[in-house]
């Protein structure tokens, strides 16, 4: 975070996507599989909603029927090793 912000907000602080901006596209499609999961395991679920990049998230899995880009990352990109979703 930014430094000028030290002392004033504690976390801990989570975000749905990496901050390495190298790993942004690997790191959105985690999330919506991980999001997926969720849905799949724990669901049937009304909706879904976010805040900030949870709502980038939440609009990408939403909307997974229609995203064949999308559909086709989530197959090419491997789950790593130890993770359910």
């Amino acid at each position: 975070g930014d430094p000028a912000l030290a002392g004033l907000v504690h976390g801990p602080f989570y975000s749905w996507i990496d901050q390495d901006e190298s790993k942004l596209g690997t790191s959105v499609i985690a999330a919506v599989r991980h999001v997926l999961g969720i849905a799949k395991h724990h669901g049937p679920f009304d909706g879904i909603y976010g805040f900030s990049s949870g709502g980038l998230i939440a609009s990408l899995a939403a909307n997974i029927a229609n995203d064949s880009t999308l559909q086709q990352k989530l197959k090419e990109t491997a789950v790593p090793r130890g993770k359910r979703f």
